[in-house]
């Protein structure tokens, strides 16, 4: 991810990166441009964590930026993921819990807007991750 696209993450997510922010971006060529399918976003960084953000326009990135995203913050030594969901979003912590593997750990009542909470959940980096993300 570039400069130039926090403004279409930000505006996608609501989130306004900070200036530890990067990510990883999908992207489809339809044969005249590029468009983007989803990107990941990383802020927040720790010594042992990262704070995670997903911008997903199409779902059949998921999994391979998922993959990615796991090999570049094994590759740099991170054991976990922080991610912070509205509780109204609950497509993204279905998929989150049911199919990724993350778990709920925290909920700020009203933390998002009145009536919708944050829900904080973590996950866990293997130590062996696949290096190469799957098709």
């Amino acid at each position: 991810m570039v400069p130039a696209d926090h403004k279409d993450f930000t505006l996608a997510t609501h989130y306004y990166p900070g200036p530890q922010f990067g990510g990883i971006v999908a992207w489809s060529w339809d044969g005249q441009k590029n468009t983007i399918m989803g990107a990941v976003g990383f802020d927040g960084w720790t010594p042992n964590a990262v704070t995670m953000h997903w911008w997903i326009r199409q779902p059949r990135c998921l999994i391979p930026l998922w993959h990615e995203s796991l090999s570049y913050l094994s590759l740099h030594g991170k054991r976990k993921i922080v991610g912070t969901t509205p509780s109204n979003n609950t497509r993204a912590l279905r998929t989150m819990y049911d199919k990724l593997g993350w778990r709920q750990v925290a909920i700020i009542e009203g933390g998002w807007d009145d009536n919708v909470d944050i829900i904080i959940s973590e996950y866990l980096i293997h130590a062996k991750q696949p290096v190469a993300a799957a098709a």
